[in-house]
């Protein structure tokens, strides 16, 4: 299939005058240490009054599964207008996003992920964490609970009405592990009070930031 990468850049100009910039694109196999490699992809031009947006398809024919937790980044920058080549430009920002191409749908009674059947294997996790009282943050932590899962031949951990830290995504990544993540709280809902406004705001807020 021909799969491709949707960009919706959204530029913000706060120099008081109206500015062209050149906005391009590497996309590259991922890289623990961030390091760029590969060659610019020229994106096009962009007229930045206040606010600006601007989108582009490009492919990406990798994707992403248990089996192969294949993740790629995408380097966007921001330079003077006129060039359309690496650095030889002003860089006004730059921006590294990393990410995994899935398609999730069904067959049936089935759920598939690129096309293939999807059986979830998985454990629970109710945020439990009596040595410390809070779960950990970082990504190595998590990578260590991940790869004892996988070991197990588990692919999949539920969050029960909690979201973990942004380290556990990450390592989900580049792991291969799905998750199933929950708003808070499962009692005391629809009663008309200030909660019942919360929750919705707060699934809201997850959903945005992963």
């Amino acid at each position: 299939a021909n799969h491709k990468v949707h960009i919706k850049a959204i530029l913000i100009n706060d120099t008081g005058a109206p500015v062209d910039a050149e906005l391009a694109a590497l996309p590259s196999p991922h890289t623990p240490n961030g390091s760029i490699n590969g060659s610019v992809r020229p994106l096009g031009t962009v007229h930045i009054d206040k606010t600006a947006t601007a989108e582009y398809d490009i492919p990406n024919n990798s994707t992403w599964d248990e089996f192969h937790p294949t993740l790629s980044d995408l380097h966007l920058f921001l330079e003077s207008a006129g060039y359309t080549h690496r650095f030889k430009g002003e860089i006004y920002d730059s921006r590294t996003l990393t990410f995994g191409m899935r398609q999730i749908s069904t067959s049936n009674t089935q759920l598939t992920l690129n096309s293939r059947p999807l059986f979830l294997r998985g454990t629970l996790d109710c945020c439990v964490f009596p040595l410390t009282g809070y779960p950990p943050t970082d990504l190595a932590s998590w990578k260590r609970e991940f790869s004892i899962i996988k070991s197990f031949g588990l692919n999949h951990m539920r969050f029960h009405s909690w979201c973990p830290p942004e380290a556990a995504f990450q390592a989900a990544d580049e792991l291969g592990v799905y998750l199933q993540v929950e708003g808070p709280v499962w009692a005391a809902f629809g009663s008309g009070n200030a909660l019942d406004k919360w929750i919705p705001g707060e699934l809201e807020r997850t959903l945005k930031t992963f």
